[in-house]
């Protein structure tokens, strides 16, 4: 992720990217599809995907 984003400090002392991955765009029904795009969100240093159920994920 960029240098730039900032960073919160959880109570256990670790720290944690301000941004997060919205999983709403994920394709409904095309699980493979949808977990590549989460693997990719990791592999590039996303540290929070949002599955909110109101996605239907």
């Amino acid at each position: 992720m960029a240098a730039n984003v900032p960073q919160f400090t959880l109570n256990n002392g670790i720290e944690m990217p301000g941004v997060g991955k919205g999983c709403w765009l994920g394709i409904e029904g095309d699980r493979t599809t949808t977990r590549a795009m989460c693997l990719n969100a990791l592999k590039v240093g996303y540290r929070h995907l949002d599955t909110a159920p109101g996605y239907g994920k």
